[in-house]
């Protein structure tokens, strides 16, 4: 529904039942995934984008009005038009901000600050925006689709062969992400600040250990992150992996052991320069404060972008 894929056949043809469908084995348009992100940006509401709005005559009388028709088309669709809840929307575009913030499209954006704007009295001000780029194997294809409360913008980069590279190093980030974080902030000037509507219910912001995604105890040292979660879902329970001594507990170690080649504990242990950790010995984890669910959801503080090496396709 979000692609706008809606004939039964087209959806048999278009999602294969495939195991690794979420990971992107099918193929998508540009507008597709604009449409599908701009969902997101409505509050979970049904996008039909459309390229012409009025046809007018040479007097200026109009004789075509798709925009009314396609508005008369969702009003008598009712509540069918509600895609996803407000609450799963928002959630989703609290995700996506922090990929313009920190992450992803940091660089491109400028940390966001590319969105940064000044209005008639001196006054600055930044609207959000929110995205997600993307890189198909071999280099073949560059994605980066964001938006902001006012629009959404696909950018891909590609051969019309499929299959061809760009070349090592080419993806999302480093040639679609600076694009399309040029064009947003030009077709932002001008406009005055709006921000992504939040529901007044059915949300909860929490603070989350950035390591483990678990309540913060004393002991997370590796920074904290203010999480958006639908009342109801959020952690219940406080870090795991984390000890007394600002270590790695064994749970810990074991996840890790996952992600390398397998090697006993000690040597595990010998190749994070860590000691060998007794759980039994180790104080319980109690909190010194109970996580607040009314912050300010900025997160973890980016980097300074002044430090970041020189790159010509950000100006």
């Amino acid at each position: 529904l979000l692609l706008g894929v809606t004939d039964p056949e087209e959806k048999r043809k278009t999602f294969p039942r495939l195991y690794p469908l979420g990971l992107g084995v099918i193929s998508v348009a540009p507008i597709q995934m604009a449409r599908a992100f701009a969902v997101f940006a409505n509050q979970g509401r049904e996008v039909s984008p459309i390229a012409i709005l009025q046809v007018e005559d040479r007097n200026g009388k109009i004789f075509l009005d798709p925009e009314k028709e396609l508005r008369l088309q969702q009003k008598r669709k009712g509540s069918s038009i509600q895609l996803i809840s407000p609450q799963t929307a928002y959630v989703m575009t609290s995700l996506l901000e922090k990929t313009v913030q920190s992450g992803t499209l940091a660089y491109a954006s400028g940390y966001g600050t590319k969105f940064t704007y000044t209005d008639s009295s001196g006054k600055k001000y930044t609207i959000p925006a929110a995205g997600k780029t993307g890189t198909t194997q071999n280099w073949a294809d560059a994605w980066t689709v964001g938006y902001t409360p006012y629009y959404t913008t696909a950018v891909w980069f590609g051969f019309d062969r499929p299959g061809n590279s760009l070349g090592v190093t080419q993806t999302g980030a480093t040639i679609a992400g600076p694009v399309w974080a040029n064009y947003m902030r030009e077709v932002h000037r001008g406009l005055p600040m709006k921000d992504f509507v939040r529901p007044s219910t059915g949300l909860i912001d929490v603070t989350v250990c950035a390591k483990s995604g678990l309540l913060p105890t004393p002991y997370c040292n590796e920074g904290t992150v203010t999480l958006t979660f639908l009342e109801g879902t959020q952690p219940q329970q406080y870090c795991d992996i984390h000890d007394a001594g600002g270590q790695y507990t064994q749970k810990a170690l074991d996840i890790m052991k996952q992600d390398t080649i397998h090697i006993d504990d000690s040597e595990l242990q010998n190749k994070l320069k860590m000691p060998t950790l007794n759980l039994d010995s180790l104080p319980s984890a109690k909190p010194a404060n109970t996580p607040s669910n009314t912050t300010n959801g900025q997160g973890d503080t980016p980097s300074n972008p002044v430090n970041q090496e020189y790159n010509p396709l950000l100006d």
